[in-house]
């Protein structure tokens, strides 16, 4: 499935710097450049949980 990386703003305190959005066959994450591997992990593993409810 395609994963979509765009930037996200750090100082938009709502997310934290960082989101996804999911749909049943395709994935956007929005991560800012201080966003670290352990949290783009969860972030993937969060957004693919809700594709793998999709199906």
């Amino acid at each position: 499935m395609p994963i979509f990386i765009f930037p996200s703003d750090r100082s938009n305190t709502e997310i934290n710097g960082k989101s996804g959005l999911s749909f049943h066959d395709k994935l956007f994450l929005f991560i800012s450049g201080e966003t670290s591997l352990t949290e783009i992990k969860a972030l993937l593993t969060h957004e693919y949980y809700h594709v793998c409810r999709l199906l």
